[in-house]
């Protein structure tokens, strides 16, 4: 008798686990399907005290920028179906990476979008090389809160591409810190 409640409880237990299993499993697949592509890209800058180009397409390479400087790197994505571009950074450079507020994330059927990234190394960042790994989601629906929670890394914010001003050549400087965000 006490052996068949053992097995009872056991079998219980394992079904109750399995039925949560399947019900997060579909869950997962249920958001997830709103993935149409999806693409790493790692990414990386020198900050020095000159300037440098690095013009390689196998990263998103931001060559060596200034800390009072920064750099700027455009995209090309291509979809071959309707949907909204969605990037999220990691890495110890991921905080100082910015998408222009100009650029179109909604992307049409077998067409591309240019996307720009500005990268504005905070005042404090010491000399060194820095990497990190951009993501880019192409999305059928606009990401909400729990797409964000799906998707890995921290959302890129929006920056006013003329509100970053060269010290080299302006006195009055903006950083896009100080900026709203306006990612909707």
């Amino acid at each position: 008798m006490n052996k068949k409640k053992t097995n009872f409880f056991i079998y219980g237990l394992l079904a109750m686990i399995l039925l949560v299993l399947i019900f997060f499993i579909l869950i997962i697949n249920d958001e997830s399907s709103n993935v149409i592509k999806y693409q790493e890209l790692n990414a990386s800058v020198k900050i020095g005290n000159y300037v440098g180009i690095n013009l390689d397409t196998d990263k998103l390479h931001f060559g060596t920028v200034t800390k009072s400087g920064y750099g700027e790197r455009g995209i090309t994505i291509n979809s071959d179906e309707d949907g909204y571009v969605y990037i999220t950074s990691q890495g110890n450079m991921a905080n100082w990476l910015y998408i222009s507020n100009k650029s179109n994330l909604t992307i049409v059927k077998n067409s591309s979008v240019t996307i720009e990234f500005f990268l504005v190394p905070k005042d404090n960042a010491k000399e060194g090389i820095y990497e990190g790994v951009v993501r880019f989601y192409i999305l059928k629906e606009k990401p909400d809160s729990f797409v964000d929670i799906l998707l890995k890394g921290k959302p890129l914010k929006f920056v006013d591409p003329d509100k970053i001003i060269l010290p080299a050549v302006y006195i009055n400087i903006t950083r896009p810190e100080n900026q709203t965000n306006n990612s909707g």
